[in-house]
C-alpha cells in the first residue's frame, strides 16, 4: 500500500501577515494597501534629481548665451559643435567647461563664472528666462537685467501680479538643489487676507491645509499678524513648500481670498534696500549661505566676486485710484469708435502762366530786377525808343522810303506856350547899400532911434 503526502497549504507572505486582511473589494489581492480605494489611482510621483559631476553640453551652451536650450540642442544634433576639436552630436555629453575647449561654428565658447543675483520683482512682470517677452507678450524678469551679458534663470518662480524676492542664477546645480521639496528651503511672505481673521484662520495656516485638488501643505513655521483692520488683515507667512500659488490657495481654502502678496525672503535673502525693478548680486557670505542650505559645498571663484550694488532702474508704481482710471480711460478709448478722418485735400491744379511775347532779352517781372537790369527795361520816352534794339533791328529790315511811307502820320501834340517869366529882383545882399545919413555912428539904420532922428531933422 502506497502512501502519498497531502500537499502542503500556500503559504501567507510575511508582508501580508504584517499588514493583516485585505480590506475593500472581496477579490482584493492579500497584498493590496488596507486604504487603497477601488478604481482611483494617484499620479506618480516624480522626484527632482539633482545633478552631480560636469553639466550637459547643452546646458553649457544655453548659459553661455549662445541659443537657449532647445536649440542648442539642435546645434549639437546638426553638428555645429566641437569639443576639443571633436564634432559632438550626441546629446547629454558632460563636459568640464574649465577643461575643454567647445566651438561653435569656429567660436570659441568661454566658460562663464557663476553668477547670484537677487531681485525685487515688480508687478505684472513674468518669472521666465525669456531674454523680453513671453510669448504672449508680457514683459519677463531678464528683460530687467539691463548690462548684464550672463544669461540666467529664476530660482522658481513668482506669479504675474506677486512682488518681492526672487534668485536668479547660471549654477544649475544650487538652482535644483534649492528647488528640491527635501531641502525645505522657508520662503517669507507678507500677505494681504480679505476680512479679518480669526483665531481658527490662523491656526488652520500654521497646521496646514487640504486644497480644492486633494493635497495637504505642510505646517506653517510662521503665522504672524502684521496689520489687522475691519476690513482686511496683513500677515505675515513662512512656510517651506513651493506648490504651485500655494498662498493663494490657501486663502481660498480658509474663505478669505487673498488681495496681495509680497515676497519678503527667500532662504533667508531679502530685499532691503532694493526697489521695485532693481537687482544686485549676492555676497559671498550669502552665497556660501545658499550652498549651506542646500547641502552643497561653494566652489571657489576664479575671479573676484562683482559689487554687492543695487543695479537697474526702478519702477513707478501709480496709485490704485490712478491706475483704475487710467484703466477706465482706455476701456472707454477702446469702445468709443475711432473718429472719422477727414479726406486728404487735394492741391488745385497749377495754372501755366500766360506765355510773355520775346523780344530780345526777358524783362525780370521784380521791379528791382529792373532796376538791375536797365537794358531788359520797356522804353517811356521817344529817345529811349529810337536807341532801343527792336526798333533798330526794324530799320534796318525796311528800306528807308518805304518804311517813311508806310508809316502812319501820328498827330503832333499842340506846344504849351511858355509863359513870359518875371525878372528876376536882386537879393537884399546883391542891393547897393544907400549911403547912410549923418547921425549918430554905430546907429543901425532901420533901428527906432534912427528914424526919430531923420524925422526931426526934415521938419
Amino acid at each position: 500500500m502506497s502512501t502519498s503526502k497531502a500537499p502542503r497549504p500556500a503559504r501567507a507572505s510575511k508582508t501580508a501577515a504584517r499588514r493583516g486582511p485585505a480590506r475593500g473589494r472581496p477579490n482584493a489581492k492579500p497584498n493590496a494597501k488596507p486604504n487603497a480605494k477601488p478604481g482611483k489611482k494617484g499620479p506618480p510621483k516624480v522626484r527632482a534629481r539633482v545633478e552631480t559631476g560636469p553639466p550637459r553640453l547643452q546646458k553649457l551652451l544655453a548659459q553661455a548665451g549662445i541659443a537657449s536650450r532647445r536649440k542648442a540642442e539642435d546645434l549639437i544634433t546638426q553638428g555645429h559643435v566641437k569639443v576639443d576639436g571633436r564634432v559632438v552630436t550626441e546629446l547629454g555629453t558632460r563636459v568640464d567647461p574649465k577643461l575643454a575647449r567647445i566651438e561653435v561654428d569656429g567660436q570659441l565658447v568661454l566658460a562663464q563664472e557663476p553668477t547670484y543675483i537677487v531681485m525685487n520683482k515688480p508687478d505684472e512682470v513674468v518669472s521666465s528666462a525669456e531674454p523680453t517677452t513671453d510669448p504672449r507678450g508680457r514683459n519677463t524678469v531678464v528683460s530687467l537685467l539691463g548690462g548684464l551679458r550672463t544669461r540666467v534663470v529664476p530660482v522658481g518662480r513668482l506669479d504675474y501680479h506677486t512682488r518681492g524676492v526672487l534668485l536668479l542664477t547660471n549654477d544649475g546645480a544650487l538652482h535644483a538643489a534649492l528647488l528640491h521639496p527635501r531641502r525645505a528651503v522657508p520662503k517669507t511672505y507678507h500677505v494681504k487676507f480679505q476680512g479679518k481673521l480669526g483665531e481658527e484662520q490662523l491656526a488652520q495656516l500654521h497646521a496646514g491645509l487640504r486644497l480644492e485638488d486633494g493635497t495637504r501643505t505642510r505646517p506653517s513655521l510662521e503665522v504672524e499678524i502684521v496689520k489687522a483692520t475691519t476690513t482686511n488683515t496683513w500677515v505675515q507667512l513662512t512656510i517651506s513648500q513651493g506648490l504651485n500659488r500655494q498662498v493663494r490657495r490657501m486663502g481660498d481654502a480658509i474663505g478669505h481670498s487673498v488681495l496681495k502678496l509680497i515676497r519678503v525672503a527667500f532662504a533667508g535673502i531679502t530685499g532691503d534696500g532694493l526697489r521695485e525693478g532693481q537687482w544686485r548680486h549676492l555676497k559671498p557670505e550669502e552665497v556660501a549661505g545658499l550652498y549651506t542650505l542646500a547641502g552643497m559645498q561653494a566652489p571657489a571663484r576664479d575671479q573676484e566676486a562683482p559689487a554687492s550694488t543695487p543695479r537697474g532702474t526702478p519702477v513707478v508704481r501709480l496709485p490704485a485710484a490712478a491706475r483704475a482710471a487710467a484703466a477706465a480711460r482706455e476701456a472707454a478709448a477702446a469702445s468709443e469708435p475711432a473718429p472719422r478722418q477727414p479726406a486728404p485735400r487735394q492741391p488745385a491744379p497749377r495754372q501755366p502762366a500766360p506765355r510773355q511775347p520775346v523780344t530780345g532779352r526777358r524783362a525780370p517781372s521784380d521791379p528791382a530786377d529792373l532796376r538791375k537790369h536797365p537794358a531788359s527795361r520797356k522804353p517811356t520816352t521817344a529817345r529811349e525808343r529810337a536807341e532801343s534794339p527792336a526798333t533798330a533791328s526794324r530799320g534796318r529790315d525796311r528800306d528807308p522810303a518805304e518804311s517813311a511811307s508806310s508809316a502812319p502820320e501820328r498827330p503832333t501834340r499842340p506846344t504849351r506856350p511858355t509863359r513870359p517869366t518875371r525878372p528876376t529882383q536882386p537879393t537884399r545882399s546883391a542891393r547897393t547899400p544907400k549911403k547912410a545919413p549923418a547921425g549918430r555912428p554905430g546907429t543901425p539904420l532901420g533901428s527906432k532911434t534912427r528914424r526919430s532922428t531923420v524925422a526931426s531933422r526934415k521938419r
